[in-house]
């Protein structure tokens, strides 16, 4: 037995039709990706104007060296650190770290780079970098 008429079915599929773009919509969104492109192309771009030697603009003794294949050096007065990195997306930097002591740790920070300036974020600070 048919349960729903002809009108009925084609409003119900034509809600179910909406709310899958719409959830679409919302997901794309929510992943910070730059509009226009696949995941690669905006991480690679992310990437390459990240790669190279940055400098604490404040302090000068903080560097940053990043190279193509994903690490990371942090070296300052008081530290040293391995770390590799990812953009889980195009406001993000994702760093895991290896720290003198043997642990490793994780976190993901805000950030954003321009041809001569990168930025590193959290709810608390800002380190602001140069190219050097």
């Amino acid at each position: 037995m048919n349960w729903m008429n002809s009108g009925a079915r084609r409003h119900f599929l034509f809600f179910g039709l909406l709310t899958t773009v719409f959830l679409q919509s919302c997901t794309q969104k929510s992943n910070a990706q730059p509009e226009g492109g696949n995941a690669g192309s905006w991480k690679q771009a992310l990437k390459d104007s990240t790669v190279g030697d940055w400098q604490e603009i404040h302090t000068l003794n903080e560097m940053l060296h990043f190279d193509a294949d994903g690490s990371l050096i942090m070296s300052s007065p008081a530290e040293h650190r391995s770390c590799t990195y990812d953009f889980p997306d195009s406001n993000h930097i994702r760093l895991d770290c290896l720290y003198p002591q043997g642990t490793r740790y994780a976190q993901t920070w805000g950030f954003s780079v321009t041809d001569d300036k990168l930025m590193i974020r959290d709810q608390h600070s800002v380190g602001t970098y140069q190219r050097k």
